[in-house]
């Protein structure tokens, strides 16, 4: 899983949904957008992405990412960078696991 911002056409949808920064003067820029990204190291490929704004409220990586997580399954390994270290990251996949059922490692509840 990685995240990047990118570069939108300048389109009046784009402008609306993706707003350049605000470092750019109006109409000199180009829309940004936020994406994660779910990827398969075994196979190379994309799974699926989720895509925002690059700044205001619930548009980082990290609220992107909950968009995903559900796509998870028992036995899955996630390979994340230091961003997505944080204890309700951990947890949020821990409880996926939890929910759809343990391995082994994590015990059931009492």
């Amino acid at each position: 899983m990685d995240g990047a911002t990118l570069s939108m056409p300048d389109t009046p949808a784009n402008q609306t949904s993706y707003p350049q920064p605000g470092s750019q003067r109006p109409g000199l820029g180009f829309p940004q957008v936020r994406m994660v990204a779910l990827l398969s190291l075994a196979v190379g490929a994309v799974l699926d992405v989720a895509l925002g704004p690059h700044k205001g409220k619930h548009t980082g990586e990290t609220a992107l990412f909950r968009q995903l997580h559900h796509l998870l399954h028992d036995g899955d390994v996630l390979l994340a960078d230091r961003y997505f270290c944080g204890y309700f990251h951990l947890a949020l996949v821990l409880c996926h696991a939890w929910i759809d059922g343990w391995d082994g490692l994590l015990a059931p509840p009492t």
